[in-house]
């Protein structure tokens, strides 16, 4: 305070001694580190929390794990094959046979789902309850998080209301919430710290971050990208916030640029994204076209070694012009030294990568495929579109009918049916969610329209809360409809992230603080709360009632144990999880994979036989299941039957090479042949 008054006291002249600091600027150095500016943006609360909000996080942790309680009780009924092999990463690294970095057969999610499921092995009677639970606790911690982060941005009504939606949520969220599919859940978490350390530390302090916080930012985004990839959608939002608080401010004091950007008006920044993505069109394009990887430099339109000499002297003449005209070498140098411990950062958190790079370099591991990343053509986002629009239903639809059915191609249905009051109900609570949903959007759009509109013409601000949230919807939209690894409609997962963002756009509408002004709103916008929280129930409801059915491999898996069959091959979604529910007792490799995750399974099988297959006798056509669906675009791999055929096709042309034929449960046979049938490479790595 008192250097505020000597601030203050200083005589104010009209002419401004050469190099010396204005009034505004003498204040700023004298203000302590952290404190927050005389004005700050009205949009951002900063709510002071207490030892309660250390309570009601601890409240609201225990309430999510009872609230999927019921789901991870009946855990069984849906396990998937990406689970089992979570599950069998779990009791690898339980028995100490294995400790591995990455999800067996894929090197872009890393193993960290899998260790917390091993210690939660010893606690729990169930091995698919702390299949469920371990993802759960991830989910638990992310509820408290997104509480602290709202109560923070907006006031604990706000951090409650997003606490709320994240407990009632879509059907579909549900049991994603509880399944162990290779971090999507972690990255939730590690997303929303993100978002808050941001708004802790580069918007709310004038001063800027720490040497040390600048750090932990960094082992946040590097310790992400181990984790998932999809940290990048968290990332991306934040990127943009920065560039309009600070680097487009430098860029607009440009009056033709700044003329330019208003005469564009709201379109500036649709155009600019437009833009952004052409050029990274120019630089390379990824996309799945009949199962295989298509990757393309300069749109193909040259040799790729020709086009990759091309982009590298239009990258070394765009710096040479750089250099001159801007000295970008002295503003890299900059940038680095005020950096140089988030960079640091980021190197620490990706310590797994590197460890796993630099073994696969010294030939102690095989390095493993990757997916497809890269943008897609830009005319090629119609499919992706496609998927994005059939796909809403399911993510935030109350009625869980359609992401059942969805999960269920494949496979036999061993779901419970429910009664036509509750299906009723269910398909009720549908359309209450949409209007509720729908009236929340413009409810958020009338509260916000005048940070929302400053945010679309690129001006320079601190922005608000909602902002950086719709940033990060949009952002994930339109990251998904360009993603090169979206090449079916089972990729709709990738956007579960949306639940990170979501509860608070919700939160914010319904609490109703938009552009720091009373709104009109909320009465609608809380009753459409009321509304999608009392849906979203239903639709829980309705998916537990559906669940307790044994998984409809389990018969197989026992009758495996009791045979003392230890290894076989088998179609690779039965294999995953079979291997799984028998504990490896029975080790089923991959027949023919598309990515190969159970290798180092295969060995000669014993009693002579050169090849054991567990194959299903009468199938049914997966393929015909998905078209008559309705979902979009081609069927994915689960629905291919390819041993069952090539089986049959083998005894036809050589019927001495069959050993035996041995029925059993689930309408499997065990077939012993002299010799292993050929397999063809039918990978998608690129």
């Amino acid at each position: 305070m008192r250097m505020r008054v000597l601030a203050e006291s200083l005589p104010k002249t009209p002419e401004k001694i050469a190099g010396a600091p204005s009034h505004g600027e003498f204040e700023r150095m004298l203000r302590p580190r952290g404190e927050m500016p005389a004005t700050k943006p009205a949009a951002w609360v900063w709510t002071r929390l207490t030892r309660w909000d250390v309570v009601v996080c601890a409240a609201l942790f225990t309430a999510a794990i009872l609230v999927r309680w019921p789901l991870i009780e009946r855990g069984e009924t849906l396990l998937h094959s990406d689970e089992a092999i979570v599950g069998i990463m779990a009791q690898d690294i339980a028995a100490g046979r294995s400790l591995p970095v990455f999800f067996y057969g894929q090197r872009y999610m890393g193993a960290l789902e899998a260790y917390v499921v091993a210690g939660l092995l010893g606690f729990v009677d169930r091995p698919i309850t702390a299949l469920r639970l371990a993802p759960a606790m991830f989910f638990a911690a992310m509820v408290s998080a997104q509480y602290l982060m709202l109560t923070r941005w907006r006031g604990r009504g706000c951090g409650l209301a997003a606490a709320l939606v994240l407990l009632a949520g879509a059907p579909m969220f549900a049991q994603w919430s509880i399944s162990a599919r290779g971090g999507y859940i972690e990255i939730l978490l590690w997303g929303t710290l993100l978002l808050w350390a941001y708004s802790e530390w580069w918007i709310r302090t004038v001063a800027g971050p720490t040497a040390m916080q600048r750090f932990l930012f960094g082992v946040l985004i590097g310790s992400g990208l181990w984790i998932n990839p999809s940290i990048v959608i968290f990332v991306a939002p934040i990127a943009l916030h920065a560039l309009l608080a600070g680097p487009m401010r430098t860029l607009r004091s440009s009056a033709s640029v700044d003329r330019a950007l208003q005469q564009l008006g709201t379109l500036a920044l649709p155009i600019f994204v437009l833009g952004a993505a052409l050029a990274l069109n120019l630089v390379q394009t990824v996309h799945v076209e009949n199962g295989k990887v298509v990757s393309q430099v300069l749109l193909g339109l040259l040799p790729k070694p020709l086009a990759i000499a091309v982009q590298g002297l239009a990258a070394g003449a765009a710096m040479s012009y750089a250099q001159l005209r801007w000295n970008a070498l002295a503003i890299a140098r900059r940038a680095l030294g005020t950096n140089g411990p988030l960079l640091f950062g980021i190197i620490v958190g990706v310590i797994p990568i590197i460890y796993y790079v630099a073994g696969g370099a010294l030939g102690t591991h095989a390095i493993e495929p990757a997916l497809p990343l890269g943008f897609r053509p830009l005319w090629k986002i119609g499919e992706t579109a496609g998927f994005l629009a059939n796909g809403l239903p399911l993510l935030l639809g109350a009625s869980s009918d359609r992401f059942l059915q969805l999960i269920c191609i494949g496979r036999e249905d061993v779901l419970r049916p429910i009664n036509e009051m509750t299906a009723g109900l269910m398909q009720f609570a549908n359309w209450l969610v949409a209007g509720g949903l729908v009236t929340l959007a413009a409810a958020l759009v009338l509260q916000n329209r005048r940070g929302l509109a400053s945010w679309l013409r690129l001006e320079p601000s601190r922005g608000s809360p909602v902002t950086l949230l719709v940033s990060g919807m949009c952002g994930l939209a339109a990251l998904y409809l360009m993603s090169g690894c979206a090449h079916d409609f089972n990729t709709i997962r990738y956007l579960i992230p949306m639940w990170a963002f979501l509860p608070g756009l919700i939160a914010c509408a319904a609490v109703g603080k938009g552009d720091g002004e009373p709104s009109s709103h909320v009465v609608a916008a809380r009753a459409a709360f009321v509304t999608i929280l009392f849906g979203w129930s239903i639709g829980q409801f309705g998916l537990w009632q559906r669940l307790g059915a044994e998984h409809p491999l389990r018969p197989l898996a026992n009758e495996l144990r009791r045979e003392g069959i230890t290894s076989a091959q088998a179609e690779l979604f039965d294999a995953h999880i079979l291997s799984y529910l028998t504990e490896q007792r029975c080790k089923v490799s991959e027949f023919q994979p598309f990515w190969p995750r159970l290798g180092h399974y295969r060995s000669k099988p014993s009693g002579g036989a050169g090849a054991r297959y567990l194959v299903r006798g009468a199938t049914r056509n997966w393929a015909d299941a998905w078209a008559a669906s309705g979902f979009p675009g081609t069927a994915p791999p689960e629905t291919d039957s390819n041993l069952a055929p090539a089986i049959a096709q083998h005894l036809a042309t050589d019927p001495g090479c069959l050993i035996r034929r041995l029925p059993l449960a689930c309408g499997f046979e065990l077939i012993d042949l002299k010799q292993p049938l050929a397999e063809s490479n039918a990978s998608m790595a690129p």
